[in-house]
């Protein structure tokens, strides 16, 4: 379970944090991928609520950033500026510990 709870989270992070265009544009130069923000009925959209071909835009970018983890997804949030509070947005008591302690390792700014 902590395993899709961590992918999960990733792909959360990759639709709706407030620096993931940022991110997805990063990523998307290295695999060539579209980096548009996926459209969202509501507001507050879940990444399950996503149309299908947002999904599949965001799991391929997420994907990206799952392999070799964390060092991928260490690499890209630093090019894309995006640090430790920006990554930890959003309720923190369903995010699970392999992601939140690989973001507090490091993407803290010292």
């Amino acid at each position: 379970m902590a395993y899709f709870d961590l992918i999960r989270q990733v792909f959360s992070v990759v639709s709706s944090n407030p620096r993931s265009a940022r991110l997805r544009e990063t990523v998307s130069r290295y695999l060539g991928a579209d980096p548009s923000p996926p459209i969202r009925s509501t507001k507050n959209a879940a990444f399950e609520n996503l149309s299908t071909a947002d999904r599949h835009r965001m799991i391929a970018i997420g994907a990206c950033l799952l392999e070799g983890w964390p060092f991928n997804f260490i690499g890209h949030c630093a090019e894309a500026g995006m640090w430790k509070s920006w990554a930890m947005r959003g309720d923190q008591r369903h995010i699970p510990f392999a992601y939140a302690d690989t973001v507090a390792t490091y993407l803290s700014q010292a």
